[in-house]
């Protein structure tokens, strides 16, 4: 089921206002982490952490303690997010 409305002779999805929504909220996060520590960014923007399946902890218990940090970091805001 497809839900719009128009205002000012332009039509809005409500698939369009969820996705926008979202995006916002991955944003505010950034910046959030951004305002919050300089440090943790930098160490996020190095951390490669895409081979790592994330919903499997026993494949990252041997990484380093930042890692981890990174890694709970990102599972609550998924969780939060969802």
């Amino acid at each position: 089921m497809n839900f719009s409305f128009k205002q000012r002779n332009k039509t809005f999805h409500s698939l369009d206002i969820n996705q926008n929504v979202l995006d916002e909220m991955r944003r505010q996060r950034k910046i959030t982490m951004v305002l919050g520590d300089l440090l943790l960014v930098e160490q996020y923007i190095n951390a490669d952490i895409t081979e790592i399946n994330l919903n499997k902890k026993e494949l990252y218990e041997e990484k380093s303690l930042d890692i981890k940090l990174i890694i709970q970091d990102k599972l609550d805001f998924r969780y939060e997010f969802a």
